[in-house]
């Protein structure tokens, strides 16, 4: 569906900037004097790929282009409302932005505030790029969004694309390079704690843009409402790397490969959408710069040590999220076992660690049935089985399995290790380092399996 008259459209739009002018959402306040005082710190907002902490963004939130000319604006908003009828039938405008950034509450838009972020896009670029945002609009009504995800326990040098449309971005040490999209850390102290970590950032798209608003339904619940808008979001990727609806999914079975590649522990710290201001289904942004942004409460905690992760380490965590995807069994207790192996090489505590080691060994290693007297004897002979090469391995394996177990239940039930146990510090590090490893090993056996280990059948191999 083309844009009904695009010429006239542009004509109109001509006229409207030619009697416009720039107004403060209190009334009682003059209105900007300059319209290129706008213009230019619409443009920086918008064009400049950096948060510039420097930069005092907010005034423009209390102004917006206004068409004095009566006539004029209400052709404006007659053909906005003619052309986007395929997708709004009562002037009534809900927005995909309010979904992405979790909002409450319900929106209320209308053709009015569509004008206003058409006259901005105008402003800044030109009419040229107005119409075919628009054009755009009614066509496909899509919007462009980013996931972004900052994750704990890697570090890279520069930019690093993963697949298509997804990227592995440092945060730099520059305060003034600060990436755009994490908006909201502007007035925090302590952003050393963030430098050098790094993000995972997808590109993506959100179907419908714009929609019937629910305001006018009398008496019914939010979760219906919510519900409704679920039932006709339909959010999508370029990258076939990342299959599922949750994206927060995707993140961490991507962060699970990468732990297992780097045999340390990567997690997701925090994760949000961000909508760039000058998207034109963004009509939250022309009063507001509070869409949706990095949760700066994060900034506070403390962040482990990170390791250096190369090319050879992306493809390779690329490969075992994708076994990862398609594993053919429950994944539900592989999941359980990668994620303690992971917070095994997150906590401090030995004690802790060996707690959390010991669940990831049960959750791989037992059939559901196991019985509880039989735990120690028949995980030994599991893993023994799974990984052994010959019988004299597989003796070795069981006596190791034996002692991790035995270990892991007197820090479970006594919060201390076997008072057999004489090894000093260094010596104990090494011990849980090396039950950490085989751990490891039995989990990515299992992934190259491509689906989970029937015990029984494996003991009578």
């Amino acid at each position: 569906m083309e844009i009904q008259n695009e010429q006239a459209f542009k004509d109109l739009l001509s006229e409207g900037l030619l009697n416009l002018e720039i107004r403060n959402v209190d009334k009682l306040k003059l209105p900007l004097e300059e319209l290129d005082v706008y213009k230019n710190t619409l443009k920086r907002r918008w064009e400049y790929p950096y948060l510039d902490l420097g930069y005092n963004r907010n005034p423009l939130s209390q102004y917006y282009p206004y068409i004095i000319d009566d006539n004029i604006r209400n052709k404006l908003v007659d053909f906005i409302k003619l052309n986007i009828s395929k997708h709004i039938d009562d002037d009534s405008i809900e927005l995909a932005t309010f979904f992405l950034s979790g909002a409450s509450i319900i929106s209320d838009y209308s053709s009015n505030d569509l004008l206003t972020q058409l006259l901005n896009i105008a402003i800044v670029y030109d009419i040229e790029e107005a119409v075919s945002r628009f054009q755009e609009c009614i066509v496909n009504n899509i919007g462009l969004f980013l996931y972004v995800a900052l994750i704990d326990g890697i570090k890279i040098e520069g930019q690093k694309k993963i697949d298509e449309g997804v990227y592995l971005i440092p945060i730099p040490h520059d305060r003034s390079k600060i990436p755009i999209y994490m908006k909201n850390i502007e007035h925090v102290d302590n952003l050393q704690n963030l430098f050098g970590k790094t993000l995972l950032v997808t590109e993506a798209s959100i179907y419908p843009a714009l929609f019937n608003s629910f305001v006018s339904k009398d008496n019914i619940k939010f979760e219906d409402l919510l519900n409704e808008v679920l039932s006709k979001v339909q959010i999508e990727t370029k990258t076939l790397l990342f299959p599922k609806i949750d994206m927060n999914i995707n993140y961490n079975l991507f962060c699970q490969s990468l732990s297992l590649v780097c045999n340390s522990s990567i997690q997701i710290y925090a994760h949000w959408k961000f909508v760039s201001e000058d998207q034109l289904f963004n009509l939250k942004s022309i009063n507001s710069n509070t869409s949706s942004a990095f949760p700066v409460e994060y900034v506070h905690h403390s962040f482990q040590s990170q390791c250096s992760i190369d090319d050879s380490h992306i493809m390779q965590s690329i490969d075992i999220c994708n076994k990862l995807i398609n594993f053919k069994s429950s994944q539900e207790k592989l999941h359980i076992s990668i994620n303690r192996w992971i917070k095994s090489k997150a906590v401090k505590n030995p004690v802790d660690r060996m707690i959390e080691l010991g669940i990831a060994f049960e959750s791989i290693g037992l059939a559901e049935s196991t019985r509880n007297t039989e735990i120690r004897y028949k995980l030994g002979v599991h893993i023994s089985r799974l990984l052994g090469k010959d019988k004299e391995d597989r003796i070795k394996l069981m006596k190791t399995v034996k002692k991790m177990y035995d270990w892991r239940s007197a820090c479970v039930h006594t919060g201390k290790f076997p008072k057999s146990v004489k090894l000093n510090d260094v010596e104990i590090e090494s011990r849980i380092t090396e039950f950490q490893n085989l751990c490891r090993k039995c989990i990515l056996k299992i992934i190259e399996n491509g689906k989970s280990i029937i015990w029984s059948d494996l003991i009578h191999e």
